[in-house]
């Protein structure tokens, strides 16, 4: 009876001391997860925030200006409203509208002072052919970008969306900076001294 009497609190003292540790464990285990949730969700950030979308390498070509691309309609174009002289040469790089659609693409060209200017070009709701440096006025020293949500391109550095259809037409602060193009046939055509003037932006 005495060695019953006995034993019976060391039983309770060693199910105190199990039930203790559990909860302990539990706890330990719970804010291991917690920890890991938030490394997963912090490291989906930076990969986003960082993550540049894969670029297409173009390079310029020299060839004649033609007279005709004056007549081409600003509606499909960025252009800065200097127009074609005849007879005159420039280097241009051509992509295919067939390679363009509502989701931006995104382009890198090697500039004569050694950087890759990244661009993208992308079609908006109204039909036109949007083109802008991947990089902006306030945010370039970050090196980030843009990426695409939607009808939006969202600044990787500040956050701030921007409107496809705003491309080129609004300017300053974090809007992306305007690239000017124009339609030619199937092709779009950017000049490559656009690219190079602003180069500095890398």
């Amino acid at each position: 009876m005495n060695n019953e009497s006995q034993l019976r609190p060391s039983r309770e003292r060693k199910r105190e001391q199990f039930v203790t540790d559990s909860k302990s464990n539990r706890k330990w285990i719970i804010a291991l997860i917690v920890v890991v949730i938030a490394a997963a969700g912090g490291l989906i950030v930076w990969k986003i925030s960082n993550d540049k979308p894969e670029a297409t390498t173009v390079t310029s070509s020299i060839e004649a200006r033609n007279p005709a691309s004056a007549n081409a309609s600003p509606a499909n174009s960025n252009a800065s409203g200097n127009q074609p002289v005849a007879g005159s040469q420039e280097q241009v790089i051509r992509v295919p509208l067939g390679d363009l659609s509502d989701k931006a693409k995104f382009f890198e060209y090697p500039a004569s002072d050694g950087r890759t200017v990244r661009f993208f070009a992308v079609r908006s709701a109204d039909g036109a052919y949007r083109t802008a440096l991947d990089a902006c006025q306030m945010c370039y020293h970050a090196k980030k970008g843009y990426h695409q949500e939607g009808d939006k391109m969202i600044c990787k550095n500040c956050g701030l969306p921007f409107e496809v259809a705003r491309i080129g037409i609004a300017a300053g602060g974090c809007n992306p900076v305007g690239l000017p193009n124009r339609v030619d046939g199937n092709q779009l055509v950017i000049s490559s001294k656009e690219l190079e003037s602003r180069a500095s932006y890398f």
